[in-house]
């Protein structure tokens, strides 16, 4: 490699003006410790560092990076200042990126806050005056920008490097550097979306049903419609979204869906909107809504445990549904606690089936069948339904009364079903209306489909978990409609209806339904989505990033208030334009006298190394101090590296 030798640091006696060009072609592997870099010093200009450019941005890059942590944690905190704005939370994915943004900001700030916080840390040290001046090269190389994470690591952990000052300040700048990614993985490490609403009115323009406590003599009301209620979904219940929610701990969700025994759900099920929802619709309040938010709303928990092959039932806690050719035995009986019930479903085999003796035979009872155990419990919760179809959106339990336990007599749930599957119409006295109306009598058919519906997942239980876990759950779904339907909503919503019921079939069908209480509020809402950040991860955050900002404002006080120096000129945006005008390397000899190093000694030694360039044990003892404006005449030295020098 060739170098070039320039004439250095050449003054006039009447000028301090530097008046040489310095041209460097060098390649530098390796810096060692305790090399000084020295500013030139001007008595005739003292600048002050609090009106300084390059300090003032310092100090703006700072306030910038402290406003942008402050609104990121903020916004993350879901502060009504900014998450409250219907703009940002429109989509998840818009609170999402809204967040990512003011943490990429932040993060730019904080980064550009690090470096020129060293920048200013680096010229202090370099222009001071009192005791030895400058600083060591090593330090000089660590806390300047040039120096790459490699040099870093080298100056950190390396051999050779003697001052621990300069291992000290080289793991600052690795920590500075890893802060701004840790930043950003940290805020968004835990991070999700959740829905809130809005409410459009302050007071509720209507209010709503929940369900209302068990009452299985309501049954032979609604029985004629057996067919219309369970239908061939009656399996599905548990999932349907107008009305029911899956509160199941995931973890134990996970188990069930796997097959694995002893398997345990909950569900929330709620009083619907189905009665409010055409008022809200009807009238100016819901104009702008998403949703329909009814508050404190009563409902049923229903939480199903698997049961056991070991329970054993009477004859008068099971009865038999369905044809002879096609039918399933239902048994109940009271568990151990008041509001808990063990089930089993049977159904009829295909042998015994074939012969038409499904009810003259009763063998086939004491088969395996299905079995679940249901704890029944009265909860309020917040649920906000869809305004286009009446799904559930949300629900919370928050701030509503603990549950309490709904007691559900077995013998009356049984009584109920037996009611509704094998009752005539003439059983009731709605029915016997609907006889005025032309419904003739009729029994329902819905335990025909039930016993293919379960016989199917009893051919295929013993081999296939799966399938077992579908009788179960279909079980379960048909326990939960008739309890749901034995509780006096729906029936209170068609009485308050306030139809003007003049005939006497009118007047006896609304006369057979009990009333409701009508005690839900409603209110119209507007959706919104706001960021869920675990508060363990926002507080990690704050802490870092706050830590991070007050060194580097510690360390901006200090210089530009404690410790600012009136010689220094001021330095510019461009750290190596200042080191080639304003600075030095100078070696310290014993009897004071200073030994500058000049450009070429540096090509030199570097061309001597060859590949390895200048080691880091080379630079021992140099220091970078500000250029002085005596004249200078150079005088040659015959120490091997440091020899080569300009004797001031």
């Amino acid at each position: 490699m060739t170098a070039q030798a320039p004439e250095m640091y050449n003054y006039s006696a009447d000028s301090s003006q530097f008046a040489s060009t310095v041209k460097v072609e060098a390649t530098v592997n390796e810096f060692s410790p305790g090399t000084s870099v020295k500013a030139n010093e001007n008595s005739n200009t003292k600048t002050n560092k609090i009106l300084d450019g390059s300090l003032f941005t310092v100090w703006l890059s700072a306030l910038c990076a402290l406003t942008l942590l402050i609104l990121t944690s903020i916004y993350a905190g879901n502060s009504s200042l900014l998450a409250g704005h219907r703009s940002i939370g429109r989509s998840p994915g818009n609170v999402l990126l809204v967040l990512r943004v003011l943490s990429e900001l932040a993060g730019v700030m904080m980064a550009t806050t690090i470096a020129g916080t060293l920048e200013v840390l680096q010229w202090t040290l370099i222009s001071r005056q009192e005791g030895r001046k400058g600083m060591s090269f090593t330090d000089y190389l660590v806390m300047h920008a040039g120096t790459g994470v490699s040099g870093l690591i080298q100056l950190a952990f390396g051999r050779g490097v003697p001052k621990l000052s300069s291992r000290f300040w080289s793991m600052t700048r690795l920590i500075g550097i890893a802060m701004v990614p840790l930043l950003n993985v940290v805020i968004m490490s835990n991070v999700n979306t959740a829905i809130t609403y809005d409410k459009l009115t302050i007071t509720a323009p209507v209010t709503g049903y929940g369900v209302g406590t068990f009452n299985a003599s309501l049954a032979a009301i609604w029985h004629p419609m057996a067919d219309l209620l369970f239908s061939t979904n009656f399996m599905y219940f548990l999932s349907d979204g107008a009305r029911v929610v899956d509160i199941t701990a995931p973890a134990a969700r996970a188990r069930c869906n796997d097959g694995e025994e002893n398997c345990v759900v909950s569900y929330y099920v709620s009083g619907g909107s189905g009665d409010f929802a055409p008022a809200l619709l009807a009238s100016g309040d819901s104009r702008g809504a998403d949703a329909f938010l009814a508050e404190a709303q009563p409902g049923f928990v229903f939480d199903f445990t698997d049961g056991s092959n070991d329970w054993q039932f009477a004859d008068n806690e099971c009865s038999v549904f369905g044809a002879d050719i096609a039918a399933w035995a239902l048994c109940l009986k009271d568990g151990t606690e008041d509001n808990e019930i063990k089930a089993r479903l049977i159904d009829c085999p295909a042998d015994v089936a074939s012969l038409f003796q499904c009810h003259d035979s009763r063998s086939w009872l004491k088969n395996q069948g299905f079995s679940t155990s249901l704890h029944s419990w009265y909860r309020s919760a917040e649920v906000a339904y869809s305004r286009v179809n009446d799904s559930i959106l949300t629900h919370s339990f928050e701030g509503s009364p603990p549950q309490t336990p709904a007691s559900i007599p077995a013998a009356e749930l049984l009584t109920a079903f037996i009611l509704v599957f094998k009752s005539s119409n003439q059983a009731s006295p709605f029915a016997n209306a609907l006889t005025l109306l032309g419904v003739g009598n009729n029994t329902a058919a819905t335990p025909i489909y039930a016993w293919w519906y379960f016989h199917g997942a009893s051919r295929l239980a013993n081999a296939d978990a799966t399938s077992r876990r579908r009788g179960i759950s279909g079980l379960q779904s048909m326990l939960g409609l008739a309890i749901y339907h034995c509780q006096p909503k729906a029936f209170g919503e068609i009485r308050d209806l306030g139809y003007d019921n003049t005939t006497s079939v009118g007047k006896a069908i609304l006369a057979s339904f009990p009333t409701g209480v009508q005690g839900t509020p409603v209110f119209p809402a507007a959706l919104r989505y706001i960021i869920v950040i675990d508060y363990a991860t926002l507080i990690a955050y704050i802490v870092l990033g706050g830590a991070t900002l007050i060194l580097c404002f510690a360390v901006l006080v200090t210089v530009t208030f404690v410790a600012p120096s009136t010689k220094s000129r001021a330095y510019s945006s461009f750290p190596i334009l200042d080191f080639l005008s304003k600075c030095e390397v100078v070696e310290q000899e014993r009897d004071n006298r200073r030994s500058v190093i000049s450009m070429d000694d540096f090509h030199h030694q570097a061309s001597e190394n060859g590949q390895q360039g200048i080691r880091i044990r080379e630079t021992e003892g140099l220091r970078v101090v500000l250029t002085e404006t005596n004249p200078r005449v150079p005088v040659q030295s015959t120490r091997s590296f440091a020899g080569r020098i300009f004797t001031a």
